[in-house]
């Protein structure tokens, strides 16, 4: 049942919350605006733009929802 979910997206979430984790916790709302560019920019530039890999919105998906989780215990909404 866990095999549902591809090992990209698994390592796209893991990474954006190694990355996000700082950035907020630091900065607060400012980190988490530039944890979710870093994401965007890593889609658009490194991914697209430079051909590097296969661009999608899904992987932007799956970095951003761990920075979501750490704005919200960090604001605690």
């Amino acid at each position: 049942m866990m095999n549902k979910i591809p090992n990209d997206k698994l390592l796209h979430f893991f990474w954006g919350g190694i990355s996000a984790f700082p950035l907020i916790y630091l900065f607060s709302i400012y980190g988490f605006i530039f944890s979710l560019t870093l994401y965007a920019a890593k889609e658009i530039i490194y991914d697209w733009r430079m051909g590097k890999g296969n661009p999608e919105f899904l992987d932007f998906v799956y970095s951003s929802v761990p920075a979501i989780f750490y704005l919200i215990l960090k604001l605690n909404l």
